[in-house]
Order: structure tokens, then sequence, then C-alpha cells
């Protein structure tokens, strides 16, 4: 019954003291279970995520049959702030004159320096020459991020993954040519 659960704990947003949290918090975490399976065909409106990487990065796991289907009601955030945003994460990855351009969203504290295990793998479609950059204690020291594409990608398909605290936060197949469509 959907009338009791407490939406201005769940929906919360502001300041609290400390005492509160654990309410807080756990409100935050509620689930609706619904008994029969919800079909998303006539209820789903819209999927809302933080950036355009996030965008690309959940079309980029979708089955081509789910991305024809939900792809055009995949929105970014618009600037009202339906997300809080006081994280890292990526907005953007591009590949720009031969080079990957990592665009981060900023924390909006200084707690963050240092604070991340970064791990960048790009490799082949067919999975094979693999190359990793990995920082620990890391924080972007410049935005966008720039990394210089090894030559052997240059004018071919490949994947490009990035994991935060081994996390993957993004992964989509990039090609050099695109820069020449941007």
């Amino acid at each position: 019954d959907l009338t009791r659960l407490n939406f201005n704990l769940i929906y919360h947003r502001s300041w609290f003291y400390p005492e509160d949290r654990d309410v807080i918090i756990n409100a935050r975490h509620s689930e609706v279970i619904v008994k029969d399976k919800l079909e998303l065909e006539n209820n789903l409106q819209l999927i809302i995520v933080r950036s355009i990487a996030e965008k690309e990065y959940l079309l980029h796991t979708l089955s081509f049959y789910a991305r024809q289907k939900y792809q055009n009601k995949i929105f970014v955030q618009p600037t009202t702030g339906i997300f809080t945003n006081d994280w890292l994460y990526v907005n953007s990855v591009s590949i720009i004159a031969n080079q990957i351009n990592i665009e981060w969203h900023l924390c909006s504290s200084y707690i963050c320096l240092n604070k991340y295990k970064l791990f960048i793998e790009i490799k082949y479609l067919d999975g094979s020459n693999q190359k990793y950059l990995f920082n620990e204690q890391w924080y972007p020291s410049t935005n966008p991020q720039i990394i210089n594409l090894p030559q052997e990608y240059m004018f071919v398909d490949f994947e490009i993954s990035i994991y935060l605290d081994n996390i993957c936060v993004y992964k989509n197949i990039k090609n050099t040519l695109e820069q020449l469509y941007v």
C-alpha cells in the first residue's frame, strides 16, 4: 500500500541532524515490491541519467531489442537537479585528435581529493590487445582528463571501460573516426 510510505523522507534532500540519519537513509532505500510482474511496456515513461556518459553506458549494456525500444526514453538530467550530484562521475567520453577525453563531474567537497582508485581499460572488440591505466589515491588533476591513444587503436573500433573503486562507471565502443563527425 503506497499510502503507508513516507515520501517526505524517501525524497528528503536537505541537511539533517545526525540523530535523524538512520531513519532518513532507511527511507531513501525504500523499495516497492509488486506481487505480479510489472510490465515496463505500458508503464515506463522515461529513464533519467546524470550525464551523457551514463546514457552511453546504459545504451551499451542493453540488448539490441531493448536499446531500440527504450533509447528515446533515456534523458540526461535537466537542470532542475533530480540527482544530488555531490560525487565524482563521468560526464562525457570523446575521442579528439587521437586522444581520449574524459570530462568528469567533480565532487562538491574537498574530501574527495586523492580518494579514488582509477582503472581504465581499452581493448579491441575481440578482447585482444588490452591496455590499462591504473592509479590509486587518485582524483582528476585536470578536467577534461586527456589520455593519448596508442597508435594501434587509431582507426579501429575499440571498447573503453572506466572503473572507480572497482565499479564500472563507463563502458562503450569508440572509434577514432567519430572525431570526424563531432
